[in-house]
């Protein structure tokens, strides 16, 4: 059965395939230790005054859980601007509300560096709401063009609960690096590797089993 034998040597070459990539994004996670990420800064900020447009509220995963970050337009001791993830997170699929006021001054232990993030049609800059970190359409929200303003993380996050504000928990950002490309813990990527594996030798026996059951293999002697 020719067709059958290509159909499987193709799936076969898939499924390897899919297990390796996700082992190299597992051994690219586990090589990105703190050591390479940008270091810790504590700076001294105020947020801009802007009446309506001051948070932005941006989707996130943190130790699987989705979450709502909040980042605001400050001005540095430096007077560089530069866009802050500023209140506390909040778990839950939907955001809740929490202002952070113009003028507000505050302290915080961030890691800056450059971010441009992507165009997504789910989000809703109508609304401030962010499913994908977008920096040119956030900032276009303040009236500004996509100029050089860094993105501060702070190296740790404080989420609440969205149903208990009162209730929260601080955990490392899963954001806090430029070349983040999703906030999955390298061991989910070395769990999906074998599986995708898994499934190519589940494949391989299958397919051994199906052509043996029909006498064209076999594993000893014909009598």
């Amino acid at each position: 059965m020719p067709l059958l034998s290509l159909l499987t040597l193709v799936s076969l070459a898939i499924l390897i395939m899919l297990g390796n990539w996700q082992y190299e994004r597992y051994k690219q996670k586990r090589g990105s230790g703190p050591e390479n990420l940008p270091p810790v800064e504590s700076i001294s900020v105020e947020v801009i005054d802007l009446p309506g447009k001051a948070v932005q509220n941006v989707y996130g995963i943190a130790d699987g859980e989705p979450i709502w970050r909040r980042y605001v337009l400050v001005t540095r001791t430096s007077d560089q601007a530069t866009l802050l993830m500023a209140a506390d997170a909040t778990g839950g699929i939907n955001p809740v509300e929490m202002a952070v006021p113009g003028g507000l001054r505050m302290s915080a232990e961030v890691r800056i560096f450059p971010r441009v993030g992507r165009v997504s049609a789910r989000n809703r800059p109508e609304e401030n709401l962010w499913h994908v970190f977008d920096r040119a359409g956030i900032l276009s929200r303040y009236g500004l063009g996509d100029a050089d303003i860094p993105v501060a993380e702070p190296a740790e996050l404080t989420i609440r609960s969205a149903e208990d504000p009162a209730r929260m928990r601080t955990t490392q950002n899963p954001y806090g690096a430029p070349d983040l490309l999703d906030p999955l813990p390298p061991e989910r990527h070395f769990g999906y590797a074998l599986t995708w594996w898994g499934l190519a030798i589940a494949l391989i026996v299958i397919y051994g089993v199906f052509h043996h059951s029909r006498g064209r293999l076999s594993f000893g002697e014909r009598k």
